[in-house]
């Protein structure tokens, strides 16, 4: 299950969050098969790579952002 919409832009590994055997949160260990982008809250984009679950959670290219 994912961790409260958690992720990190940390490469080579899946984005996003779960939580471990003990309710915490850990990295997901599933094999990143992708590569795309990430927005974070303040609108900042990020290259992430995903595992096969989260790849749909990952966006081809960063969106502008108009102001």
């Amino acid at each position: 299950m994912d961790y409260a919409g958690a992720w990190s832009a940390e490469r080579g590994r899946c984005h996003r969050l779960v939580y471990d055997p003990e309710g915490k949160p850990t990295g997901c260990p599933k094999q990143p098969v992708t590569s795309g982008w990430r927005s974070d809250y303040l609108g900042r984009w990020y290259a992430v790579d995903a595992c096969s679950r989260h790849a749909s959670q990952v966006e081809g290219r960063p969106r502008p952002r108009w102001r």
